[in-house]
């Protein structure tokens, strides 16, 4: 049973009968400075009922160790670390057979009080009540963020796949509510009440993206995402996709554009002449063909018979150079893997190759396949 709370000034011997302890133990004290307001008048000493209050509330009051307590709660109660404030020193804990800690109780700034060891504080190794504190999350009620203000803080919402997340409660601008997790709104994953909320979607006109001007915002396709009308500076509109704009993946109003494909192209080399172009096949409506071939034989060596071997290429038929009515023909192309290419022209030659030759030269192979 703790001791009662005096209300008066005591002397050594008046202290000495009250707690039922040798005088000597007493002076040790006033010597230690547990009494840190006693003060000696002539040959006595008088010791104030505050200092005494002190010493009384803690059990076993004639123990060394117990007067330590008692001076370090003189010294550190009141003592901020962080967002946590000492209230009180609860006393010495075992945590192994031969460590023993400190241990005292603070009250965070979110309101928590827990009991902690002394030594962390010290180190400035715990600032916080806790990871999950709201204190340490940085946010405070009436706080906004993007389109959203906070109303209520709704605690530590734990999974079995994860250890937990902060979740609040947040009001839109447009006025609906919405309880989201804290780390999505501070990361910008969400900005508003919803995907189609007023305040979350950006007004696109008069932007430009790579060639196209945005004109206007037209209605969602089937999967729901925005579209825009835009202008390029070839002159021709198109629909896009905003997002394919964002992302850099439309930069021209189709693939024929003519900047894409024609004199405004990055890659257009004004030194060539026409001639030139055909004769090294950089133009469009070629590209185009080689494709198409491609797409057609399911990218697969029409020799060999074996599909995506090293680079393909689209053989023609009847030679570019001198068949010009069948230059951009699907039907005169056929895809070859390098090596059987290389095969063809060093039977029949690079000049004159014609589609006779190329049957012929199939026939052979599969012949010596087989």
């Amino acid at each position: 049973m703790e001791k009662e709370l005096y209300k008066m000034d005591y002397t050594i011997r008046e202290l000495s009968i009250k707690l039922n302890v040798n005088r000597a133990t007493i002076e040790k004290w006033l010597h230690e400075g547990v009494f840190p307001n006693a003060c000696k008048q002539g040959k006595m000493w008088s010791i104030p009922e505050t200092d005494v209050n002190d010493l009384v509330k803690v059990r076993g009051y004639d123990n060394s160790e117990n007067i330590e307590l008692i001076k370090l709660r003189k010294e550190v109660v009141g003592k901020t670390y962080g967002a946590l404030t000492v209230i009180e020193v609860t006393g010495y804990k075992q945590e192994t057979k031969t460590n023993r800690r400190l241990n005292v109780e603070v009250g965070c700034e979110c309101g928590v009080i827990k009991e902690i060891p002394y030594y962390k504080l010290q180190r400035g190794a715990q600032k916080y009540c806790s990871n999950q504190c709201s204190a340490k999350s940085g946010f405070y009620i009436g706080q906004t963020i993007w389109n959203l203000t906070i109303v209520e803080d709704l605690g530590i919402r734990r999974t079995e796949a994860s250890r937990g997340k902060r979740e609040v409660k947040t009001i839109c601008k447009c006025g609906k509510e919405r309880e989201v997790y804290l780390i999505k709104l501070k990361n910008g994953s969400i900005k508003a009440c919803e995907k189609n909320c007023e305040f979350n979607l950006k007004n696109f006109t008069g932007l430009k993206f790579n060639k196209l001007l945005v004109i206007e915002e037209i209605e969602k396709n089937n999967q729901g995402k925005r579209r825009v009308l835009c202008k390029c500076d070839c002159g021709e509109t198109a629909i896009k996709e905003i997002s394919k704009l964002i992302s850099g993946h439309t930069k021209y109003c189709g693939h024929k554009c003519i900047l894409q494909t024609g004199k405004g192209s990055p890659s257009w080399n004004p030194n060539l002449s026409w001639e030139d172009r055909l004769k090294g096949r950089d133009y469009f409506e070629y590209k185009q063909w080689r494709l198409k071939v491609f797409q057609r034989d399911d990218f697969t060596c029409q020799s060999c018979e074996k599909r995506g071997k090293g680079n393909l290429v689209a053989h023609h038929k009847d030679a570019h150079h001198w068949c010009i009515e069948r230059r951009i023909d699907v039907t005169n192309g056929s895809t070859l893997c390098e090596e059987c290419h290389d095969s063809f022209h060093s039977n029949f030659g690079y000049q004159n190759n014609t589609e006779e030759q190329f049957k012929d030269w199939l026939i052979e192979i599969k012949k010596m396949t087989k």
